[in-house]
């Protein structure tokens, strides 16, 4: 286990955030595909829910009113969208719409 102070870790978590950004990079550019094989997609999903309840219970513990934070971002995201279609740009990324607006969470902290 590394210590969080040391000069290892922090090179550890810089390199895994370089990592991450280019892998990113390479998903929303469609180079690579991402592919679950059949026998590890219970795995996949039971570990995709394991984060979304460590993520509640942090904003529990914090006190915030995460349904209407949730609520507030998907009312974003949704706002991206132009005729009910996302706006891709180059590159593969979602992109804003005209009618975008920014989520504002500040009232729910």
């Amino acid at each position: 286990m590394f210590k969080t102070d040391s000069e290892g870790y922090s090179k550890l978590l810089d390199r895994t955030r370089v990592d991450l950004d280019w892998f990113a990079k390479k998903l929303k550019r469609q180079n690579h595909s991402v592919y679950i094989p059949l026998h590890l997609r219970v795995n996949a999903l039971d570990a995709l829910c394991d984060i979304e309840v460590t993520i509640n219970g942090v904003a529990y513990l914090a006190e915030f009113d995460k349904d209407a934070a949730d609520k507030a971002v998907i009312d974003s995201n949704d706002s991206k969208l132009e005729d009910g279609k996302a706006v891709i740009l180059e590159g593969g990324k979602i992109g804003k719409g005209k009618d975008y607006k920014a989520p504002d969470l500040r009232g729910l902290v």
